[in-house]
């Protein structure tokens, strides 16, 4: 069985993604732009609505992964704050002005927010030596958020099976990227992933519809 998390950006995305059965939902504003950090007053909202997994996107803009002294101490105290408000876990990453996983952010998140599960987001699939760079981060993260290094998971489903396997017993990894209906019971099936991270295709007009996460968790469940 593999479980779903489904991408929402507001409090009625969140509950529709809820009621159609997801086990989790990553809250996140502009996502056109993939994601950027949602306000505090947003992410109470939806935690008093929800009882499933709630994880919360620390990205401060859309312009990269390169963060600046001030962006950073801006993401610890929303770290700290959306820690407070109770939430499952913080989606993070950042890389260094040469390309490279900047592991000292995780750090410093990780520091900020005690106890919180960090997901490390797909920046993992832009930066060089993937592989090695996520053994390195293992210390700070306990779950991936990838798309095999591709732009979409079903292209780098070869990379999310080998990580699966390399990494599977220390991290949770789940796939995300381009999901669609179509491919979703397929992907998990062949690269071992135990959830799938869906946005688009849950949606119709924009909005979560609930009936497709009901049958999309439906099918997860019977792998």
């Amino acid at each position: 069985m593999a479980t779903l998390e489904v991408v929402v950006s507001d409090l009625q995305d969140a509950q529709a993604a809820q009621k159609g059965g997801a086990q989790a939902v990553e809250l996140a504003l502009d996502l056109p732009a993939d994601g950027l950090t949602p306000s505090l007053e947003l992410v109470q909202q939806v935690r008093a609505a929800l009882d499933i997994t709630l994880r919360v996107i620390l990205r401060p803009h859309d312009r990269g992964f390169v963060y600046s002294v001030a962006d950073i101490t801006r993401m610890t105290q929303q770290a700290a704050d959306f820690a407070a408000a109770g939430v499952d876990g913080l989606v993070v990453g950042g890389q260094r002005e040469d390309g490279r996983l900047d592991h000292e952010l995780l750090a410093q998140i990780a520091t900020a927010a005690p106890g919180v599960p960090l997901t490390l987001h797909r920046v993992i699939d832009r930066v060089p030596n993937a592989t090695a760079a996520l053994e390195t981060a293992l210390p700070h993260i306990q779950r991936l958020l990838t798309s095999g290094c591709t732009p979409n998971a079903w292209t780098g489903r070869s990379q999310i099976q080998a990580w699966v396997r390399r990494f599977g017993d220390r991290l949770h990894i789940a796939a995300g990227g381009g999901i669609t209906q179509h491919n979703a019971v397929d992907l998990a099936r062949e690269t071992g992933t135990p959830e799938i991270h869906m946005g688009g295709g849950v949606r119709r007009s924009d909005r979560v519809d609930a009936e497709l996460v009901h049958q999309l968790v439906a099918s997860l469940r019977a792998i």
